[in-house]
């Protein structure tokens, strides 16, 4: 798949309203909420897949469904894999349910007027950071392999900065590693890879 040059321009766009809705929300919401909304949303999906699998073994769904349903989805041997799923939707909601309230309580403790001007500037500071974040993820999309030209729309769009110092840190952490882990030549790699770029 390849990207048009047209979309460097709504990439941008949607980079700045990301980065702008962000610290909006951060300054609106406060630092608790904030901060406790990104933690609550990874945990939330994390706790609702590991608890999946033993929900389904427990009180599996299945055998309520209508028989022809049932014997279909044995027949595809999915029938385990469907209850996961369900399982997994109905944690899903319960815990959000759950983050909710507990995300409305921060919200209050926001109100007090004495913590509100901190709360709200740390809120700000924090929805940056988040807002950074979310761009490190459509950074990558861009650049998954998706994309043929994912690499090269990026270096063209606001994303470059942020490109620019991911490829920086990899290269002098984790790539190194690896490469060490491999007994490869570090140096003879890199010389390598700069003649392979010149060509």
């Amino acid at each position: 798949m390849i990207i048009s040059q047209e979309w460097v321009l709504w990439i941008n766009v949607m980079v700045v309203m990301i980065l702008l809705g962000n610290m909006f929300f951060g300054y609106k919401n406060g630092f608790l909420a904030t901060i406790y909304s990104l933690i609550s949303f990874v945990v939330v999906y994390v706790l609702a897949y590991l608890l999946s699998p033993g929900l389904s073994k427990l009180f599996p769904i299945h055998p309520f469904f209508p028989k022809e349903i049932q014997l279909y989805l044995r027949i595809l041997k999915i029938d385990i894999y469907m209850d996961q799923v369900l399982w997994f939707v109905i944690a899903l909601l319960l815990l959000k349910i759950i983050s909710g309230v507990v995300y409305y309580v921060f919200k209050k403790i926001h109100e007090i007027p004495v913590y509100h001007v901190f709360s709200s500037l740390l809120g700000l500071l924090f929805g940056i950071v988040e807002g950074v974040g979310v761009c490190f993820v459509l950074l990558f999309v861009l650049q998954s392999g998706l994309f043929k030209n994912g690499k090269d729309i990026s270096r063209q769009t606001i994303l470059k900065p942020i490109q620019s110092t991911s490829e920086i840190v990899y290269r002098a952490t984790m790539e190194k590693k690896w490469f060490d882990d491999l007994k490869i030549d570090w140096n003879t790699y890199q010389k390598k890879f700069r003649e392979m770029r010149k060509k």
